[in-house]
C-alpha cells in the first residue's frame, strides 16, 4: 500500500476553494489543477508500506496526535515552487504555520521510531491546488503569477485530526482512501 499521513479539509472547504481558483483554472490550462476531493495538507509521505506497518503506524502515530488540541489555522495567500517564473507547484499558504509545523513535527518523529526514513526537507506548510507537468510559455507564466498575486482570498480550517491514507494511482490520476483517522484527544 502506498500511504501518507495528512491533515484533510471539509467538502465545504474544498469546494469553495476550487471555486475561487476557477478563474485561475481557465486563465491556465496547462496546469494540473488539483481535484477538490484531493486537496489536503500531507505531513509524511510514507511511500509503500505493509499491512502490518499500517496498523502500527495507526497506532504510534494515533497515540502521538491524541495529546494534541484542537487548532485553527488560516489559509492565505498563492505561490508558487520554486517560484512563478519556473513553477512546478501551486499553492495555497497558511499564514500562521507553528501549530500545522508542530503537528507535522510529531507525526514526523513517531514515524522514524517505527523506522521510516526521516524527512530532508524541513516541513513547509502548503495546500498544493496545481501542478506543472511542462513548461508553460511566457504568456501563460506571466498569467498565473498575476492570477496567482490577484488570490487575496482566507479559508479558516480547524484541525482535529490526523488521516492514514491510501495513494493509488491510476491513469486519470490517483485516488485516495481514508484508511483511519486519528482524532486529537479533546474530540469524541
Amino acid at each position: 500500500m502506498r500511504l501518507f499521513l495528512a491533515v484533510n479539509l471539509p467538502v465545504a472547504l474544498r469546494a469553495r476553494i476550487h471555486a475561487d481558483i476557477e478563474p485561475m483554472r481557465r486563465a491556465c490550462p496547462g496546469v494540473a489543477w488539483v481535484h477538490p476531493e484531493h486537496l489536503h495538507f500531507t505531513l509524511k509521505f510514507l511511500g509503500e508500506v505493509s499491512n502490518g506497518a499500517s496498523t502500527a503506524l495507526q497506532k504510534t502515530v494515533g497515540v502521538a496526535v491524541q495529546v494534541r488540541k484542537r487548532f485553527t489555522i488560516i489559509l492565505r495567500g498563492m505561490g508558487a515552487f520554486p517560484n512563478f517564473r519556473r513553477p512546478r507547484v501551486v499553492w495555497i499558504g497558511v499564514k500562521d504555520d507553528r501549530s500545522l509545523t508542530t503537528l507535522a513535527r510529531s507525526v514526523e518523529e513517531a514515524c522514524v521510531s517505527l523506522g521510516f526514513q526521516p524527512e530532508v526537507r524541513p516541513f513547509g506548510a502548503h495546500l498544493t491546488v496545481g501542478r506543472v507537468k511542462r513548461e508553460l510559455n511566457v504568456l501563460a507564466l506571466q498569467c498565473l503569477e498575476r492570477a496567482g498575486f490577484g488570490m487575496h482570498n482566507e479559508y479558516v480550517l480547524d484541525v482535529q485530526s490526523v488521516d492514514l491514507m491510501q495513494s493509488e494511482l491510476r491513469v486519470g490520476g490517483p485516488s485516495y482512501t481514508m484508511l483511519a483517522s486519528l482524532p486529537f484527544q479533546d474530540i469524541t
